[in-house]
């Protein structure tokens, strides 16, 4: 899609900002810690989220969390914004309270902080989609083929989808599938204006962002859908059951990029690698490698089968399998296939006196 149109500026210049809804993430859970600070591939959920809004292009970013709870900015630090939510407040209330964080920015993208597996394009298409066809309010959708696991949390609710199937727009016809996958974009004095006029005449102190859409009674004139084509990306985490599934959707992701990259990963289904590895090209990874934390592989190593790194730093050349090497680093050309837990203060120091040991334990 162009990047100039509409007499528009370029839109990795456009100004928007983005409200993550970070609270009433343990429903169910025998603990109070948050499912978004469990950790995918090294990285806690909710910082894949602002990553991809940062990546996106927004100008300001936003946590709304429960008041009283510090764990999330503790994790996250002081680069974003945060407000505090109340036990009864919902969606709604929490934007109200962004509000004052928000100057310039014509744009607002409102989404839960628990699905880490969407993706910085996927929200730069809805907002494109959003940008170009002047509505004041878009919602991501995608395909109804649903998983057990792909959003209990967010419902077609407030989506009028029989509504819309009768539209002369083929496009919103072969939407009446879809699923409203609980993220928004709205114009930013549209947002506000709806909230604060929900606000004024609710019976109750809650306000769910889906209100402003069950309130519009023209929902075609200022309402779109954004069609996501990949459902993986919006699995939402309602248990720990759905980490492993949202694991591998980020895992086989992320072997694509480092395949792509030059990377020769053998037999992928076996091999786990963290969003926070670095893996240069040229290295073959063997199958049932697991490859953790901050760990650096440097070009031309061989790596498994049977490997398990932790923090780890490799130089150019190394060929490693059926061992553990864990906070250490290993020198260049070295070769390490002891079966062996290599965790000392440096492999380099003695991982001769290793390879000594394993001769003689040949020749026995």
């Amino acid at each position: 899609m162009p990047s100039i149109l509409w007499g528009l500026e370029p839109f990795s210049m456009y100004n928007f900002a983005a409200i993550i809804l970070a609270f009433d993430n343990t429903s169910g859970l025998s603990t109070d810690y948050p499912l978004m600070l469990h950790k995918i591939l090294g990285k806690p959920a909710i910082k894949y989220m602002i990553d991809a809004c940062q990546e996106a292009g927004a100008s300001k970013i936003i946590a709304a969390v429960k008041q009283g709870d510090n764990k999330i900015k503790s994790v996250l630090g002081d680069h974003i914004s945060y407000v505090a939510v109340r036990e009864m407040h919902r969606s709604g209330n929490a934007c109200l309270s962004a509000k004052r964080f928000l100057s310039n920015e014509e744009t607002v993208l409102v989404f839960p902080a628990c699905m880490p597996a969407v993706q910085a394009s996927t929200l730069r298409s809805l907002m494109e989609s959003h940008i170009l066809s002047k509505s004041e309010a878009t919602i991501l959708s995608a395909v109804h083929n649903l998983t057990d696991s792909f959003n209990s949390a967010c419902s077609v609710k407030g989506l009028d989808f029989d509504e819309l199937s009768k539209s002369n727009d083929l496009k919103l016809q072969q939407l009446t599938s879809a699923f409203n996958a609980g993220i928004y974009c709205f114009n930013t004095n549209f947002l506000f204006k709806r909230l604060k006029k929900l606000k004024s005449i609710s019976q109750n102190t809650s306000i769910e962002i889906i209100d402003i859409l069950e309130s519009n009674k023209n929902l075609n004139n200022t309402t779109q859908l954004s069609h996501c084509n990949c459902a993986d990306e919006i699995k939402c985490i309602n248990s720990l059951e759905d980490i492993p599934d949202i694991s591998k959707v980020l895992n086989n992701r992320f072997l694509r990029e480092l395949m792509a990259n030059g990377v020769n990963i053998v037999d992928p289904s076996s091999v786990w690698i963290d969003s926070t590895a670095v893996v240069k090209s040229k290295t073959t990874i063997k199958p049932f490698t697991v490859i953790e934390g901050d760990t650096e592989i440097g070009e031309k190593c061989e790596i498994g089968p049977f490997v398990h790194l932790v923090n780890a730093r490799l130089s150019t050349g190394v060929v490693a399998s059926f061992c553990r090497i864990s906070h250490r680093e290993v020198p260049e050309n070295a070769g390490l296939d002891a079966f062996e837990n290599f965790s000392e203060e440096c492999v380099g120091q003695w991982f001769s006196v290793a390879r000594q040991m394993i001769k003689a334990d040949a020749r026995r």
